[in-house]
């Protein structure tokens, strides 16, 4: 992922966010055709993590190459998007639903 393409992506989620109800949890990132990701789209990233974070909202990223995962740690992303692990499924990211009652 580069520039270009992360302030889209930033935006696209962003609206997203902004339509979804207001008991949204997270925001799970499918990053599997992700290749490589630089520091521009890193840092865009960060930003985007602490955006959420300030309304409640955690992010996660699914399906991170080994190396997308490494460039991210290099930046520091860990400060703002917690723990990175790499191939952990969508699914894996999801927050736990509580039984309902």
């Amino acid at each position: 992922m580069r520039a270009a393409g992360s302030d889209h992506i930033r935006r696209r989620i962003s609206d997203l966010v902004e339509a979804a109800p207001a008991e949204l949890q997270a925001v799970v990132i499918d990053c599997s055709i992700v290749p490589y990701i630089d520091t521009t789209a890193g840092t865009a990233l960060r930003v985007l993590a602490r955006r959420l974070k300030g309304q409640g909202i955690a992010i996660a990223l699914a399906e991170l190459r080994d190396d997308v995962r490494e460039n991210l740690k290099a930046i520091g992303a860990e400060q703002d998007l917690g723990p990175i692990a790499a191939h952990r499924s969508i699914e894996d990211c999801l927050p736990q639903r509580r039984p309902t009652q």
